[in-house]
């Protein structure tokens, strides 16, 4: 799937020890956080919701439970960075790349994300619902119960992920080639309607046969 990459400044400026109040005068003012450099940076429960990022890459840092409600990201980079249990309800994510961060019971309950690779992340518990992925791709994340429910799919594409007992109830994956993933214990609606066109291994198969009550012998 060819993705739209982040569009970042040439050069970023490292942001230093003033970054908290600069957060603090962005969220107040309304303002944009741009062209930075944030490494090694610890913030967690900090306050941010509503904030926007533009041409920002986040490095090493720690944001585990801060509130990013309706938060945008517009051409970001999270390199191995930990938002687990973040509140991220309605965020806007735009060129963004995930890599080698962890996700997880993180809430992006009624997100848009359009043109985002996420590659080596632990997505565990993090709830999607109601979320639209828009030329979006994953590539070896780990989903064990995972929320996608309710979810709208546009281009988008699973990789070596781990979909254990993850919840895909109401979100269809018509076209969706889920031959390379990992999966058990999926939860569904009662008629299974969300696997329909979608292409898996024969080995596969016999895992969901078992959903439909089916004995193979």
């Amino acid at each position: 799937m060819k993705l739209q990459k982040p569009r970042l400044p040439v050069t970023l400026r490292p942001a230093g020890a003033e970054l908290p109040t600069l957060f603090e005068q962005a969220v107040q003012a309304e303002e944009e956080i741009e062209g930075l450099l944030i490494s090694g940076g610890c913030f967690p429960g900090a306050g941010l919701s509503a904030l926007r990022f533009n041409g920002i890459v986040f490095e090493n840092c720690r944001l585990s439970g801060a509130n990013l409600r309706k938060a945008s990201f517009v051409d970001v980079c999270f390199r191995n960075c930990d938002l687990s249990n973040c509140l991220l309800d309605e965020a806007y994510f735009n060129r963004c790349q995930w890599v080698d961060c962890k996700w997880v019971g993180a809430s992006l309950e009624g997100c848009t994300l359009r043109d985002v690779h996420a590659k080596d992340c632990g997505l565990q518990y993090a709830n999607l619902d109601h979320s639209l992925l828009d030329h979006v791709q994953l590539i070896n994340c780990d989903m064990e119960n995972t929320y996608l429910t309710n979810c709208r799919l546009k281009k988008a594409a699973l990789d070596g992920c781990r979909l254990i007992r993850t919840s895909i109830h109401r979100t269809p994956l018509r076209d969706m080639d889920l031959t390379s993933c990992e999966f058990a214990g999926l939860i569904l609606s009662e008629n299974f309607s969300e696997l329909k066109g979608a292409m898996v291994r024969p080995d596969q198969a016999l895992e969901l046969s078992r959903l439909l009550g089916i004995v193979i012998q």
